[in-house]
Parts: C-alpha cells; sequence; structure tokens
C-alpha cells in the first residue's frame, strides 16, 4: 500500500513538472496514471483539468473539474478552474454560480473575485464588476491584472482618469504586461495625448509583436496626425497578423481616399464591406458601401 502511494504521488509530482514545462500530453498520461492507481485522489484530477484547460478541450477540463468536485465538494480551486472553462464558453451564469461557490469556501480568493468581475464586465454589469475588482485589489493590493480590468471597467466608463492610475499601477506591478500598456495608449488617445499614446503602443509591440490591436490603433493615431504613411505601415502589420478584422481595411481604405489612390481604396473597403457582412455589422457594411458610392463604385 506504502509502495503504491508512493508511485501514484510520484506519477503526479511528474505531472506537474511536464505541465509547467508545457508538455501537456506527458502531463496528461502521468496524471492519468495517478487517477489509475488511486481513483479518489482528486488533486490529479483538477490538475488534468487544467492541462485540458490550456489545450481548448473544455469538455474533458469540465469533467475532471466534475470529479475532483464530487470527491471533495470543499475544494475551491475546482470551482474556480471551473468557472474559467465556463467563461470561455460564453456560459456566464454557470461562471458566476461557480465563482460564488469558490468565494463561499474562501472568502479571501482574490482571483475568484476578479474573474467574477471579468463575467460581470462581460455582461455589462459594470457597478458589480467595481464592486469585485475592488474586493480583491483589497485582499491582495499587489494584484495587477484587478487594476488592469478595474481601469477597462473606468475606460468604458469615460472615467479616464481613474483608468490610468489603474493601468500605471498594473504597470509598476507587472512592467511585462502588453495590454497595460495597450489600454492606457487606447485611454491617452480618447484624451488627445498621441505622443503619450504611441510611447505606450510602441512599449506594448515591443513585449508582444503578434498583437494586431496594437499597431491598428497606433495607426490611428498616425492617421490622426496626418502621418499617412507611417499609419499605412501600421495597418499594413495588423491586416498581416490578422487579416480577417474588417476595421483594418477599413481605415486603411480611407488613408488610400485621401491620398487619391482609388483603386487601392476601392480594394479596402470592398473587403471591409465583406467583413463587416459575415460578421454581420451592418452599420459599418452600409458605411463601406457608401465610401464606395463615394468612389463611384457599387
Amino acid at each position: 500500500m506504502e509502495f503504491l502511494m508512493t508511485l501514484y504521488f510520484a506519477y503526479y509530482n511528474k505531472g506537474n513538472v511536464y505541465q509547467k514545462q508545457g508538455e501537456y500530453e506527458k502531463a496528461i498520461s502521468d496524471y492519468s496514471r495517478a487517477i489509475i492507481i488511486n481513483p479518489t485522489y482528486y488533486f490529479a484530477y483538477y490538475d488534468r483539468g487544467n492541462v485540458y484547460q490550456k489545450k481548448g478541450e473544455y469538455e474533458k477540463a469540465l469533467d475532471d473539474y466534475n470529479e475532483a468536485i464530487k470527491i471533495d465538494p470543499d475544494y475551491a480551486l475546482a470551482y474556480y478552474e471551473r468557472g474559467n472553462v465556463y467563461q470561455k464558453k460564453g456560459e456566464y451564469e454557470k461562471a458566476l454560480d461557480d465563482y460564488n461557490e469558490a468565494i463561499k469556501i474562501d472568502p479571501d480568493y482574490a482571483l475568484a473575485y476578479c474573474e467574477r468581475g471579468n463575467v460581470y464586465q462581460k455582461k455589462g454589469e459594470y457597478e458589480k464588476a467595481l464592486d469585485d475588482y475592488n474586493e480583491a485589489i483589497k485582499i491582495s493590493p499587489d494584484y495587477a491584472f484587478a487594476y488592469y480590468d478595474r481601469g477597462n471597467i473606468y475606460q468604458k466608463k469615460g472615467e479616464y482618469e481613474k483608468a490610468l492610475d489603474d493601468y500605471n499601477e498594473a504597470i509598476k506591478i507587472n512592467p511585462d504586461y502588453a495590454f497595460s500598456y495597450y489600454d492606457r495608449g487606447n485611454v491617452y488617445q480618447k484624451k488627445g495625448e498621441y505622443e503619450k499614446a504611441l510611447d505606450d503602443y510602441n512599449e506594448a509591440i515591443k513585449i508582444n509583436p503578434d498583437y494586431a490591436f496594437s499597431y491598428y490603433d497606433r495607426g490611428n493615431v498616425y492617421q490622426k496626425k496626418g502621418e499617412y504613411e507611417k499609419a499605412l505601415d501600421d495597418y499594413n502589420e495588423a491586416i498581416k497578423i490578422n487579416p480577417d478584422y474588417a476595421f483594418s481595411y477599413y481605415n486603411r481604405g480611407l488613408i488610400y481616399k485621401a491620398k487619391k489612390n482609388i483603386e487601392k481604396a476601392v480594394l479596402d473597403f470592398e473587403k471591409s464591406a465583406d467583413l463587416y457582412k459575415e460578421k454581420g455589422n451592418q452599420k459599418w457594411h452600409q458605411k463601406s458601401l457608401d465610401r464606395l458610392k463615394e468612389l463611384g463604385n457599387n
């Protein structure tokens, strides 16, 4: 019996090492071996669920979290991670139920408050989201993501100074998180502080060169400043990374229109019209058609 205990624990620990190394198939294999030896070892179900979640295999992740909860109904982390899966699947009410349960079990679980806040934010319930971010920060004052997410709420509410304060704090705690710079840049752009916006987009791109929206929004700033060649470069890069984002084509088309490059403008407005139509965005589909009519195209 002692030998079996040592064996399943060895497989479990080896699975944790593989998970940290990103070798997910090996991790799954070892967690599964631990479960075969000890089917009531809920940590193995939980961590195998985490690997499935990282792989985007959400149904398998849910099965494992369900099993972990069945074995130990007071395991807050399993409710939290199951809530994260439901959130990713857009099943917000189920996610809320799980975050509520995690918080009930562990009232000082800052991550559960933050993710519940994220669900409320997605549902447009901003005051509830703010309450949760405030609680997360109260519990864990160095939790950068809580400041970042609260900053996003303030930005949506048009409370730009509060948003800047939160993005500044998030960057102070975690200076390598590209999205904090990106969203702070968006606030500066809205405030018309274009040089500060450019600085932040530059930093976001430096940290994460594959994030299309940083190029897109930097291009928007250059467009507003009349620096059309720089704007074109950024829209080109945004389209290269994300060829299905209609606004990049639309805004690039505006520049080509301003530069009297009618042929390229037509191609971009046609492309944006098609993409907007595919996504069911009637308003911007019509705007693209209107731009084409201005250029003498149907």
